[in-house]
């Protein structure tokens, strides 16, 4: 299975997707980690995205499709996998689109999580950290909105692709909501 999760910072992808990884072994890469791990190591993808992330906009996306590219083309890349926090652009969605159709793994479910903005903020307001005050939090709600309708009708062309639910309900709830449309994981 190829899953991507769509959805506004906070809304609850990174939990859903650990919980994927630890009951289901599901690979998982999520493009905030990816990044934050890249600036903490000083890394010229790091050094290229920290700006980007210091004032809560989107990095960009030659830099994200190439930490996404390097995973994808790893010799020991898994088949079956989720990506978390991309694509955000039509841009990233057409590059994903291009590997995966290269490797002949096309994506499978597109999971679109919905969730009030202003409950996203407090949510991210209550994890500290040093990247998420109020401002940066809401500046990463333009921005998500900005890009989620021209991405999300690029994804519901391909017919039966995308999925809503709702993000703002027990953890437990959203992971059998989420469990329940994943597609059947590859032999």
């Amino acid at each position: 299975m190829r899953v991507v999760f769509i959805g506004p910072p906070g809304c609850g992808k990174g939990t859903q997707a650990a919980l994927l990884r630890e009951r289901l072994g599901l690979a998982c890469i999520s493009t905030g980690d990816a990044l934050r791990a890249a600036i903490a190591a000083g890394t010229e993808a790091g050094r290229k995205a920290k700006p980007f992330l210091d004032v809560g906009k989107l990095v960009s996306d030659t830099i994200v499709n190439d930490i996404v590219a390097e995973w994808l083309g790893r010799p020991d890349a898994p088949s079956d996998f989720l990506l978390d926090g991309y694509p955000r652009t039509l841009a990233q969605a057409e590059t994903l689109d291009s590997i995966l159709h290269d490797r002949g793994k096309p994506l499978e479910a597109v999971i679109v999580f919905r969730i009030d903005d202003n409950v996203v903020v407090k949510r991210m307001l209550t994890r500290h950290r040093a990247d998420d005050t109020e401002e940066t939090v809401r500046t990463r709600l333009r921005f998500y909105h900005e890009m989620e309708r021209e991405l999300i009708g690029y994804y519901k062309k391909k017919r039966g692709l995308v999925h809503n639910i709702d993000a703002d309900a027990a953890v437990e709830d959203v992971y059998v909501k989420v469990a329940s449309l994943l597609p059947p994981k590859e032999d």
